[in-house]
């Protein structure tokens, strides 16, 4: 069963061809939104826990277990994306990307399976191509229940919203979304990348090293900084009053509340701000 089922009233199944399907899904958890092209707002939201002890077998079984039970995925929409989470990825500038050594790409900092099989995006914003694994079984059970499915990476939707928020903004900001064993993070200014990373943490001490680690780098001012959390633990009390120690201003990256239709009302859009943005990256 879902863990949350949350329908606008203006939603219609017999319409799902005017809408699009967004999908986010990692080892442990599965979740999408519906998102009205007419209204220009998001109608509904699922969201499952999946007990699979982070194993890729029972993660399949618990998938087809999705599909096989919620209706809303038997049904037919305009467009579809998937988004696994992963930090198997990198980007790569336009200038020096070329689809024939795709593989290498990803070598060269992150240990590929022999079942990874290998996507891209063109992140228009950075003028560059992001590089991703996903495994190959996940891919083709997706595919199965989805014609014409569209994949990224977290990456995109995260870059894109944390670029629109720095705008002109001549400081530079750090944007951080929470993942359940990963965080990534993203350094701008004035609407253009400096960095963008993931990292591995088990708690906020680690959480803290890192962002403090970039902020040398940077030459940042920790208490100058601007930090702006996303993601499903951003409202995690122990990250937020450990980051609060050393960077006072550790605020929620805001989003356009406007997006979520009324029934949707309940979910804070910024722990879900990749999933909610995936719409926009087509």
């Amino acid at each position: 069963m879902h863990e949350l089922s949350l329908i606008d009233n203006t939603f219609q199944k017999e319409e799902a061809g005017k809408y699009h399907l967004s999908i986010q899904s990692d080892l442990n958890g599965f979740a999408y939104c519906i998102y009205d092209n007419a209204q220009k707002k998001h109608v509904v939201f699922r969201k499952y826990n999946l007990q699979t002890d982070r194993l890729i077998d029972n993660f399949l079984k618990s998938l087809e277990e999705v599909f096989r039970t919620d209706d809303l995925l038997k049904l037919t929409y305009s467009t579809s994306a998937f988004m696994f989470l992963t930090q198997k990825s990198t980007l790569i500038p336009d200038a020096y990307f070329s689809k024939d050594i795709l593989k290498s790409y990803l070598e060269f900092n992150h240990t590929l399976d022999d079942l990874d099989e290998i996507h891209y995006n063109y992140l228009p914003a950075v003028d560059a191509y992001n590089v991703f694994a996903m495994h190959t079984y996940v891919a083709a059970e997706i595919s199965k229940h989805i014609n014409g499915v569209i994949f990224y990476h977290q990456a995109y939707p995260f870059i894109e919203k944390t670029l629109e928020f720095s705008g002109n903004k001549q400081k530079q900001i750090i944007a951080v979304n929470l993942n359940h064993y990963f965080f990534d993070i993203a350094v701008c200014a004035a609407g253009k990348l400096k960095l963008y990373n993931t990292f591995q943490y088990t708690g906020p001490t680690d959480l803290l090293y890192y962002i403090l680690f970039i902020c040398k780098q940077f030459l940042i001012e920790p208490r100058q900084l601007e930090l702006l959390l996303s993601g499903e633990l951003s409202d995690t009390m122990t990250f937020r009053e450990k980051l609060k120690e050393y960077i006072p201003d550790t605020q929620t990256l805001k989003t356009d509340p406007v997006s979520l239709a009324d029934g949707l009302s309940k979910i804070k859009e910024s722990n879900y701000s990749s999933l909610f943005n995936l719409v926009h990256c087509e």
